[in-house]
């Protein structure tokens, strides 16, 4: 949809421009990091989340105000980290959001990492997050504004 595709450039957008810069071991950025930069670019990778992601519309806003308060805490999003880093939020969002979910074993094999990493990048974002996935209503309304 027009919405999925809008999301996906401005998440795109967000990521051009950091490179590697370097992760100290216990971070958020060396847990999240990918050995290289994966084989399928970051723009076709946000696109077939936003695809076949089985989430509302309100999962991408929730997801976009996670990376950001992941930033807020010193977080960088790259090309090593961002196609996870994305995922988790996701995965987040329509866990707290969404009355029907998918197993983990789904969004691993759509992000193309196994289950037990997907399941420790989790667990990191959320006590990263402060297991705080709840967003203000007019905070909603202001990254809302900016997707959709």
């Amino acid at each position: 949809t027009k919405f999925r595709q809008e999301f996906a450039e401005l998440f795109v957008a967000s990521v051009a421009g950091n490179g590697d810069i370097g992760r100290p071991p216990g971070t958020l950025n060396a847990e999240l990091d990918q050995e290289g930069i994966p084989g399928i670019s970051f723009e076709r990778f946000v696109q077939r989340v936003c695809q076949h992601a089985p989430c509302s519309k309100v999962c991408f806003v929730l997801a976009l105000v996670y990376l950001d308060r992941l930033r807020s805490r010193g977080f960088r999003l790259t090309l090593q980290t961002g196609h996870r880093a994305f995922l988790v939020c996701i995965i987040l969002a329509t866990k707290y959001f969404d009355d029907a979910i998918f197993t983990n074993t789904f969004y691993a094999e759509l992000g193309g990492m196994s289950v037990e990493d997907l399941n420790r990048c989790e667990l990191r974002v959320f006590v990263a997050l402060n297991a705080t996935l709840h967003v203000p209503a007019e905070t909603y309304a202001q990254y809302s504004a900016i997707v959709v």
